[in-house]
């Protein structure tokens, strides 16, 4: 007994159709990873022209900090030198009231150091060490330290 003509069309139609999806699933679409900036390598891993803390990706990453170290609670000098830690910044800004001289601050490796000088008077002075980055975002910490003698 013969198959109806109906019943052959439809039967070679799914045949190619089954062919066709087979050679299709053989193929395939190969998609570039996605690489991440790494905030701290010093290279541009995302292939954007930006590495590390220039890239957008790394702002949180790369807020900058700073930090004062331990300073005693009295002095019965007129100078005193100070450090504390710096994350994310090239410098580091220290200003102390109510009076006296404050040298540049130097950063090395992660940690910064100044030297006061002119603690003359007999007082509480208070010591600011600040950092900014390009965008504005900064830190400041502050401790105080009274002169006595």
């Amino acid at each position: 007994m013969k198959a109806p003509k109906t019943l052959a069309t439809l039967a070679g139609a799914a045949a190619l159709l089954f062919v066709l999806s087979a050679y299709k699933c053989q193929q395939t679409t190969d998609f570039p990873g996605f690489v991440a900036e790494i905030c701290t390598d010093k290279v541009d891993n995302d292939s954007d022209g930006l590495a590390d803390c220039a890239d957008s990706d790394c702002d949180n990453a790369c807020v900058p900090e700073v930090t004062i170290g331990a300073v005693p609670t009295a002095i019965t000098l007129d100078s005193l030198t100070i450090s504390g830690t710096v994350t994310n910044a090239a410098s580091v800004a220290v200003s102390i009231t109510p009076s006296g001289s404050v040298s540049p601050a130097i950063v090395t490796a992660g940690t910064w150091q100044a030297r006061l000088s002119g603690l003359l008077a007999r007082t509480t002075y208070t010591l600011r060490a600040s950092v900014a980055d390009a965008k504005g975002r900064g830190d400041t910490a502050t401790a105080s330290f009274e002169r006595k003698d």
